[in-house]
């Protein structure tokens, strides 16, 4: 049986018996006996669904990539690569094309796919196996914006993407990661939490283009039998396209009650945001905002209510970023709370506006009826003491040294 057909039929055993129970030999595969062709565009799936979850929504995610590829999302210039590590199984190198999966490269598991080093390992491959004049990376799994656990790699709490048998990846890292590795020309957050001002500050400059979620997302993510063909278009709006196709989709599924291709077949308040940003325009938002948040005089004013994004566990880690500088600025009644407020909240608006370039919500947070009254685009954590600054060691993070810092 060739490697193409054996995962053809490993993955239709899995999604007929809802399992992942089959082992994959510890062999690597060999790199290829002849170089690959370079091509306009490669992007790259990260999956980490290795006990945590979502390693039956791994496989149906690479479905949908298979029914895209076919119908020639891809096009003729681009090549779709999957990392897929999920319970059961070896981590494997996948290329997704029309006419079935590839295998390209089997790993080890000595190495955990939330390290810095097994990403490292297969940033490096795809320039191996798939080279191209351009690249774009996906990253799918488990995420919680900028919380941070204080490691150089391998967090041990819920800190910040990944989720790889309880272990995850600090977005500083990611960003160590990202600036070692090939340029690549967008991220896609395919998991929950990431669109916040901290994320997108750590992040900067390492990628030109970011699409995330301000809340959580559904297990089911992004839709990628309706999003693979814009990653591959050649138009300026390609990553705006693709975080619209995902918000229309749940917005849909909200509308009519049901989606037949998702598990569970009803809506249940899977509510979506999405956003997208050009970073940059980061450096004149940090400057906007660092102007404010040295003239405020306390860092949670009199008759604030912030938008919370989180539930559980995240009710206080992300706010409404653009409400809470409005809230420095101005009080209720619209009054300056400092001389010059509100010339510098429209500053700060300008800044905004340049930065997010897409912007959509359903009004309401996932899984709640509570109702989101403010959505800019991106989220971020309020210091509403001093302490503040060490909780889950936001004081870690280059938006707290450059920025934040100024509120204490």
């Amino acid at each position: 049986m060739t490697q193409r057909n054996f995962l053809l039929y490993l993955m239709f055993a899995v999604v007929l018996t809802c399992s992942c129970g089959n082992e994959d030999s510890d062999e690597p595969v060999p790199y290829p006996p002849t170089p690959p062709v370079e091509t306009g565009r490669t992007v790259l799936v990260y999956q980490v669904a290795n006990r945590n979850g979502l390693s039956n929504n791994s496989v149906a995610d690479i479905n949908e990539m298979r029914h895209a590829a076919k119908a020639g999302d891809i096009g003729r210039d681009g090549r779709l690569v999957v990392y897929n590590h999920r319970n059961n199984t070896v981590p494997m190198l996948l290329e997704i094309k029309p006419d079935g999966v590839d295998t390209l490269k089997t790993y080890d598991t000595s190495v955990s796919s939330a390290s810095s080093t097994r990403m490292q390992e297969v940033l490096a491959d795809i320039n191996i196996y798939a080279p191209a004049r351009q690249y774009g990376l996906i990253l799918w799994g488990h995420g919680s914006g900028w919380l941070q656990d204080g490691r150089e790699d391998l967090a041990t709490a819920d800190r910040s993407f990944g989720g790889d048998n309880g272990q995850w990846m600090n977005v500083s890292t990611l960003a160590r990661v990202l600036s070692q590795g090939p340029a690549m020309s967008f991220l896609y957050f395919d998991c929950c939490y990431m669109a916040s001002i901290e994320v997108a500050y750590e992040l900067g400059t390492t990628v030109p283009l970011i699409a995330a979620s301000a809340m959580e997302i559904a297990a089911e993510g992004m839709p990628y039998q309706h999003t693979v063909k814009h990653f591959f278009s050649d138009s300026e709006s390609f990553l705006t396209d693709a975080a619209a196709a995902t918000f229309d989709y749940y917005n849909e599924w909200r509308r009519t009650g049901s989606r037949p291709e998702c598990s569970p077949s009803t809506f249940s308040s899977r509510y979506c945001t999405m956003s997208v940003y050009d970073t940059s325009g980061l450096g004149e938002l940090a400057q906007a905002t660092r102007r404010i948040y040295g003239q405020s005089a306390t860092p949670y004013p009199a008759g604030m209510t912030p938008t919370a994004y989180g539930r559980g566990e995240h009710a206080l880690n992300y706010f409404d970023f653009r409400q809470y500088v409005r809230d420095l600025c101005l009080d209720n009644a619209g009054n300056e709370r400092y001389p010059g407020a509100a010339a510098d909240l429209a500053d700060f608006d300008d800044a905004l506006a340049h930065t997010v370039l897409y912007k959509a919500d359903m009004g309401y947070v996932f899984g709640t009826t509570r109702s989101i009254p403010s959505h800019c685009g991106l989220t971020t954590y309020i210091l509403a003491n001093p302490s503040d600054n060490s909780t889950k060691n936001y004081n870690t993070l280059t938006w707290y040294a450059d920025i934040a810092s100024a509120l204490l």
